[in-house]
């Protein structure tokens, strides 16, 4: 046939009983339209279009073909048997075209015995008849093949728990936080980025040596702390393992730590001009989130999971925390200074879907700090400096230590009960904040003499 009666093909096939034929163009290249009317006719030896056809997909019933095809041009055992190995040598001689050799090396390779041994699958029929495939595994040996098709026959669901990859065991854990309303912080997705390479694998499969692995090739010149907090993840994937009978040990505990040292100091307080600058900037939304870490001491992501349910202005404090038992759903006053700040957050989130007061999406602590630092021209700054500054200023302004640990939320010493979530203490602990300097003047100690003033320069 010609060109113009081809439906925007080299050849096609008309299953009707009074043609049953292929009609194919003969213009055509040569090596392709050999591989053209060879696919056609898997169609037909195939049955794709008889009632079996219903139950296969259309891409599946022409990647079938394209099997047909290349195996009946150029025949796998031919190739074997001639000694074969590459595709010139295949187009050369079975007059073939190149793409058809490609094809027919890749499955020679995929279907090979060194890639896999002994591979397992089983096939039935659902309720409209489609044939589903449930793949049991690959195993090294024939005896391993069998018995995993012996326990999948006996009890499917054990069977199955061979199969449970690292991704699908991390997904149950992160599911597991969120129900249990833990923040998914940036440590968790640096995780889930180390692990990529393992992810597809079966969770029973992986061993100390692949995670040693990773943290020997691939941590980079990642800080010690932050290697440790990726190892800490890794071992809260084992233990969702073992809690699960998919896995009896927690290679993840086991793996040992060679990381860069932290070289520089790991909190510096904002010295009394950088606090001051900031006041003199708080035009800038990011300075006011600054502050607001400042004159509260919040965990840099403590603040992010603080609700608007937990905001209570009208008594002046918020309810959040997390960590430590002494950390969670505690006091944490609100100093007149930032008050505004906080009612501004306030009334701009109050409807907000996700029900807290700082959505994630802007807020991210080491944004905010960067950023606006960098544009006042102030030495950076880790986001935990706040905390660590809030703390060495109420100590040198002469606030009791029991104070101090019941507003960071660190574990007392005495006998402090609930009974700290009183009136009485919510006062204390407002006076304890609002003795920290503020606007101008700023002073770490109340003696600190100052010899100058920083000039900022707004980008």
């Amino acid at each position: 046939m010609g060109l113009d009666d081809l439906p925007r093909a080299d050849a096609y096939y008309d299953p009707r009983p009074d043609i049953n034929a292929v009609f194919y163009n003969e213009d055509a290249q040569f090596e392709r339209l050999r591989f053209t009317l060879a696919h056609e006719l898997g169609h037909k030896v195939l049955g794709h279009h008889d009632i079996y056809a219903v139950t296969l997909p259309r891409i599946e019933q022409e990647r079938e073909a394209n099997a047909f095809a290349a195996e009946l041009l150029a025949p796998s055992p031919l190739i074997h048997l001639i000694g074969i190995t590459s595709v010139d040598e295949i187009c050369a001689a079975f007059d073939v075209s190149q793409l058809c050799a490609e094809a027919v090396l890749k499955r020679m390779y995929f279907f090979s015995p060194e890639r896999w041994p002994h591979h397992v699958d089983m096939f039935r029929q659902d309720e409209e008849g489609r044939v589903i495939r449930k793949t049991i595994g690959t195993f090294t040996t024939a005896k391993e093949a069998l018995l995993a098709l012996s326990e999948y026959c006996v009890n499917p669901s054990v069977a199955d728990s061979r199969l449970i990859t690292v991704r699908q065991v991390w997904d149950l854990l992160i599911e597991d936080l969120k129900r249990r309303n833990v923040m998914i912080t940036s440590p968790y997705k640096m995780t889930e980025k180390k692990l990529a390479g393992l992810m597809n694998a079966p969770i029973r499969d992986v061993r100390l040596a692949h995670l040693q692995r990773i943290f020997d090739e691939d941590m980079g010149d990642l800080k010690k702390s932050t290697v440790s907090q990726i190892k800490s993840k890794i071992s809260m994937l084992f233990k969702m393992a073992i809690k699960n009978d998919y896995v009896d040990k927690n290679y993840g505990a086991m793996v040992v730590i060679n990381a860069t040292e932290e070289s520089d100091p790991l909190h510096r307080p904002y010295t009394s001009d950088e606090i001051e600058t900031l006041w003199m900037n708080t035009d800038d939304y990011r300075v006011r989130i600054i502050l607001i870490y400042l004159y509260t001491g919040l965990r840099s992501s403590e603040l992010l999971s603080i609700k608007i349910t937990d905001v209570h202005l009208k008594e002046r404090y918020l309810v959040g925390g997390m960590k430590t038992k002494a950390g969670k759903n505690r006091i944490i006053p609100i100093a007149d200074c930032i008050m505004p700040f906080i009612r501004e957050l306030y009334d701009k989130n109050k409807f907000n879907r996700s029900g807290r007061l700082c959505p994630k999406g802007t807020m991210w602590p080491r944004y905010i700090t960067d950023a606006a630092l960098k544009n006042l021209g102030i030495d950076r700054h880790t986001p935990h400096d706040t905390r660590h500054t809030f703390i060495t200023w109420l100590t040198n302004y002469g606030v009791s230590e029991k104070i101090i640990k019941t507003i960071v939320g660190h574990s007392q010493t005495g006998d402090v009960t609930k009974d700290v979530y009183t009136h009485l203490v919510t006062d204390q602990l407002l006076e304890a904040v609002n003795k920290l300097p503020h606007t101008d003047n700023i002073k770490l100690f109340p003696g600190e003499k100052k010899s100058c003033t920083m000039v900022v320069q707004r980008a």
